[in-house]
């Protein structure tokens, strides 16, 4: 009986799970420095009496982290379904004359 180390099906599904959870991470790791650096930035504006520039940067590092956490957390395509597709685009570019 095969173990589930040696199941190409498992070890393709533990990688993309794998892969999943490294976006995850990435995603609170840059989720935590945007929080700590906003604040950080909030505080030099609130003593310098600089204005609202720290909302710029906010709103431009915040479209990035949002992208990062749809990538992270939306459902995609699994690896199976990519292949599906390529293999689908082949078959049409070979039915081309």
């Amino acid at each position: 009986m095969e173990s589930q180390n040696e199941n190409p099906e498992y070890t393709r599904m533990y990688q993309e799970a794998a892969r999943k959870v490294r976006k995850k991470i990435g995603f609170y790791r840059t989720l935590a420095s945007y929080v700590i650096v906003c604040i950080f930035f909030w505080g030099i504006a609130i003593v310098s009496d600089g204005g609202w520039w720290p909302a710029w940067v906010m709103l431009g590092w915040g479209i990035g982290l949002a992208f990062q956490g749809f990538d992270a957390f939306a459902p995609g395509q699994t690896e199976a379904e990519k292949q599906r597709m390529i293999q689908e685009e082949l078959r049409r570019m070979n039915d081309q004359p």
